[in-house]
């Protein structure tokens, strides 16, 4: 199949108390994760999480998130997450990927979920996939 380019939004259904972006997609062929892109109407004024997950599971490494202390406005070490970042203050990110090095297997099913909005809105994730077979 070559190249496959998934796109996520900007429909959103929250189920269970998870906001999820866009419609599932079918993975015909095993594949791997070569780019993401993010984009929001609404630019967040602070970092937008998005995780895409495969049968359920982040196509993306953990990731540490920097906090700041609004009483000092010293930097500190959030929580370990997985996902995508839209910056705080921008409304596109053309290389917010750092994939696993997982192969998303024939069968797979592939959703989008939007762990923070940082209270922008309008999102669009794009991932380009390339095949493996």
């Amino acid at each position: 199949m070559g190249t496959r380019i998934l796109s996520f939004g900007p429909y959103q259904e929250t189920i269970d108390g998870v906001i999820r972006l866009g419609s599932a997609f079918y993975i015909e062929e095993n594949s791997k994760p070569v780019t993401a892109s993010l984009y929001a109407v609404r630019v967040p004024t602070k970092d937008a999480l998005i995780d895409v997950l495969d049968d359920g599971v982040s196509i993306f490494n953990n990731r540490t998130l920097t906090v700041v202390d609004t009483t000092t406005g010293v930097n500190k070490t959030g929580a370990v997450v997985t996902g995508a970042v839209l910056p705080a203050g921008t409304n596109s990110e053309g290389n917010a990927e750092d994939f696993t090095d997982e192969v998303i297997e024939d069968g797979s099913w592939i959703t989008c979920n939007l762990l923070d909005s940082g209270a922008g809105s309008g999102f669009t994730i794009q991932i380009v996939l390339s095949s493996e077979d």
